[in-house]
């Protein structure tokens, strides 16, 4: 048995971390592409996004969704994505003295989707990171899929542990 696939794939990417100096920092990855030739394409070569279906989360924020299904809007010709989140660095929280405690720092962060078997999904995310120095916990709403809202809690360990 022999396949031979036959496609082109061309992607760009733009990224950057940008400092706020007090007011903490802005980080965003802007991705899309598409392909060029697509002779004999098999669904292992589609363009695959790392979506989540579980309460954890990965440790690549900038670069996930946290509430769109495994595989289930792979593109097969083109797609846009987007994702940017900003870091306080605890400039709101480190002024409540209880919270201030947890070493908790607050996290705003938005992601979309955009492709030939989606027409738009939609993520925005508020976060508190570094809770104890080592966790994440992110509320998430989520739009786009069936247009409906969705919503739902993720949960992040700190990798450099």
């Amino acid at each position: 048995f022999q396949t031979q696939t036959n496609y082109d794939l061309l992607s760009l990417m733009v990224y950057d971390d940008v400092s706020l100096g007090l007011f903490g920092k802005l980080g965003y990855r802007l991705r899309g592409g598409g392909f060029l030739n697509r002779k004999n394409m098999f669904f292992m070569d589609f363009k695959h996004f790392l979506g989540n279906q579980t309460v954890f989360n990965t440790n690549d924020y900038l670069n996930s969704y946290r509430l769109l299904p495994y595989y289930e809007f792979s593109a097969d010709q083109w797609y846009a994505e987007a994702h940017a989140e900003h870091h306080f660095n605890g400039f709101i929280f480190n002024a409540i003295p209880l919270i201030k405690k947890l070493k908790a720092q607050e996290v705003v962060g938005a992601h979309f989707l955009f492709n030939n078997t989606l027409d738009q999904y939609y993520e925005i995310n508020f976060a508190l990171e570094n809770i104890f120095g080592f966790m994440r916990i992110d509320y998430v709403l989520a739009y786009g899929l069936n247009n409906k809202v969705r919503s739902g809690f993720t949960i992040g360990i700190n990798s450099s542990l």
